[in-house]
């Protein structure tokens, strides 16, 4: 039971200064002075040395269980009396230096210029009667003038100066031509020698159909140039013409095989072909290198007839006379010089009649779906109209 005691008594001391010695800050860490390290060591020594007593002065007295409580009440006490004396001081960790009032530190940071207030308040204070410089532009006031009436005008004639003579433009003969194309000439294998099938027509090819019904090129023979000028080509075909080709381009093709073209009419100005059946013409217009065709059909109104020896007159073979087409239902009937026309009918009536010693007739229009009918003489041309019943023929030329 002694050794028990002292064991506590032991005990309750090393508990007791450990906790005192927790709620103290500890200098070490704290930079605290050797001064407070001694006089806690001296406290230490005090408490040791009196508790040392206590035991040995029990050990000799043999002192019972109720002595061991009295020692250690006396042992509180001193304890207590100890910790009374102390300061009471909170534990209060240190800052760290960089936030330490009074110390300054290097920081590598680089923060934003902000202004101070003092900056701020140095700035010139805007008055309310400040005047801007430039000043603003003034409306612009419109000076009216007076009025005044108008002049009184006098009418003046709608023409000073009379009628005047129009005239209208005519184009040269040069400018109707169509522009030279550096093509050369469609040649054939037979005629050799670079010479064209056509030499005026350079740039038109013909086939037609053999008695085996092949298609080969026209020659010399199976054509007749009746009529070349600066302005037209015609061409008597004495064949079986299949195709006409331009430029190598496909005109026209025929798909008849009993019908076939009787002439071929080339107008150079306005490129265009016309192919004359005995009763119709087909023109052929070329657009976008195609070439369309429209049909015109030859009006049967006209007959021509010759007066024999003993007054009879013989009607004209239609081998004997062409038709040109001069325009949109425009006919033109040229017949040839050996034929010696007397009379001319329109619907079996006679229009016209040769005088003795006046000249044959050579040209002739017509109007189709008008009666209208002219006659070309040399310096003269006559007009026929239908008017009342009855033909009358007028000088217009």
């Amino acid at each position: 039971m002694r050794i028990y005691g002292k064991y506590n008594c032991i005990l309750i001391i090393l508990l007791v200064q450990f906790a005192h010695c927790a709620d103290k800050p500890t200098n070490l860490q704290l930079g605290g002075t050797g001064g407070d390290e001694s006089d806690e060591d001296d406290n230490y020594n005090v408490v040791v040395k009196e508790l040392e007593d206590l035991i040995e002065e029990d050990e000799a007295n043999n002192i019972d269980e109720d002595g061991f409580d009295t020692v250690v009440t006396q042992l509180e006490d001193l304890v207590t009396d100890d910790i009374d004396q102390q300061p009471n001081k909170l534990h209060k960790p240190d800052l760290p230096p960089y936030l330490t009032p009074g110390t300054s530190s290097i920081s590598t940071h680089k923060g934003h210029y902000q202004p101070s207030y003092k900056a701020e308040a140095a700035t010139e204070p805007i008055y309310s009667d400040y005047d801007p410089v430039y000043q603003l532009p003034k409306p612009h006031t419109q000076e009216y003038l007076p009025y005044q009436p108008p002049e009184k005008l006098e009418p003046k004639p709608y023409n000073l100066y009379g009628p005047q003579k129009i005239e209208y433009y005519k184009p040269e003969q040069h400018d109707l031509q169509p522009p030279l194309i550096s093509i050369p000439p469609i040649t054939h294998s037979k005629i050799g020698m670079g010479i064209p099938i056509i030499p005026e027509l350079p740039y038109t090819k013909i086939y037609k159909l053999d008695d085996n019904d092949k298609i080969l090129p026209v020659t010399q023979k199976d054509i007749d140039i009746v009529l070349s000028n600066s302005s037209l080509v015609m061409l008597k075909l004495m064949c079986r013409c299949k195709k006409i080709l331009h430029y190598n381009l496909n005109v026209w093709e025929n798909k008849s095989e009993t019908r076939h073209p009787l002439r071929l009419v080339y107008k150079k100005a306005s490129q265009i072909y016309n192919i004359i059946f005995r009763d119709k013409i087909l023109s052929m217009v070329s657009y976008n290198l195609r070439w369309r065709m429209k049909v015109f059909y030859i009006p049967n109104n006209l007959s021509f007839y010759i007066k024999i020896v003993t007054g009879k007159l013989v009607k004209v073979s239609d081998n004997k006379y062409f038709v040109e087409l001069l325009g949109p239902n425009v006919f033109k009937f040229r017949i040839d010089d050996n034929v010696p026309v007397d009379t001319v009918k329109y619907d079996d009536e006679i229009i016209w009649e040769r005088e003795p010693s006046r000249p044959y007739v050579r040209v002739i229009t017509q109007l189709a779906g008008e009666r209208i009918v002219r006659f070309y003489f040399p310096g003269k041309v006559f007009e026929c109209t239908y008017d009342e019943g009855e033909w009358n023929r007028k000088v217009i030329g």
